[in-house]
């Protein structure tokens, strides 16, 4: 196949990502199946939990960035405030997506980010070297949004179990 072709496609590709996750509107590419999360743009979540005697607080908006965790770096989707600091989790501009099938009980959606590496300072970067990124695990549910449970899985990889009513296929 030429190159010039597989360029275009790539590309393309790129573009519907984004796309779908500027829209918060998602589908399969035969358009039988759809999941509309565009009410929870922009809203901005947050969850706390104490680690070792340590307040730690997590900020998230699905696809945007937050203007609570902006203030680290431009696009900041997501982030995480220690007594040791504050962190970017995940970046607005380094987000993709998966769809599955959406059976009951089951996860219709992913949403992965990426933390930018433009913050600077002590522990920007993990103990292994790597930079942050958050994981939002959809299924369908009854309310706008719960979050059903969250862990840090493996170190510096987080994972967020998320029931939406707006997670059901439409």
């Amino acid at each position: 196949m030429n190159k010039n072709i597989i360029l275009l496609l790539i590309l393309s590709t790129l573009c519907v990502v984004k796309s779908c996750l500027n829209t918060c509107i998602f589908q399969n590419d035969q358009g039988t199946y759809k999941i509309d999360l565009s009410p929870l743009k922009g809203v901005v979540h947050s969850v706390s939990k104490t680690e070792f005697d340590k307040q730690i607080t997590y900020t998230f908006s699905l696809c945007s960035s937050t203007l609570e965790c902006s203030t680290i770096t431009a696009g900041a989707q997501s982030c995480q405030t220690t007594p040791n600091g504050f962190f970017e989790t995940g970046n607005y501009n380094n987000g993709r997506y998966r769809l599955y099938n959406g059976l009951p009980g089951e996860n219709s959606i992913h949403i992965h980010y990426n933390a930018s590496g433009s913050q600077g300072g002590f522990n920007a970067k993990c103990p292994d070297g790597n930079y942050r990124s958050v994981n939002y695990f959809l299924k369908c549910g009854a309310e706008t949004l719960i979050i059903d449970n969250y862990n840090e899985d493996p170190m510096c990889v987080y994972n967020f179990y998320i029931s939406s009513k707006y997670a059901c296929p439409v």
